[in-house]
């Protein structure tokens, strides 16, 4: 069984093979040996490293919530406080602030 799917099939082939599995093509391509090879854009290392740090919050602590809508709010909620705490912790390695209670 082959790995990939050849790049050279007839369109009316290339039509039963579902679409999960198809590369994906430029709008002005006509078959797949033309599709579109974008370089995979790296992620903001911040960005990761506040995401996983929410996903560890929500595996520790049980949460769920109801949608994406509110998902996202708590991300953003959860990521300011981040920010905060990581700047006070930052200030505080350097002798420029106190324990907080």
């Amino acid at each position: 069984m082959p790995d990939r799917i050849p790049d050279n099939l007839p369109p009316e082939i290339e039509a039963l093979i579902p679409a999960r599995f198809r590369p994906r093509k430029n709008k002005n391509s006509t078959s797949i040996s033309e599709s579109v090879k974008e370089p995979v854009k790296e992620l903001d290392p911040e960005y990761v490293e506040k995401y996983s740090a929410f996903s560890s919050f929500i595996a520790r602590y049980g949460r769920s919530y109801a949608g994406s809508e509110e998902h996202y709010h708590r991300f953003e909620v959860f990521s300011s406080n981040y920010e905060s705490v990581k700047e006070h912790n930052e200030r505080y390695e350097a002798g420029e602030a106190g324990v907080l209670y």
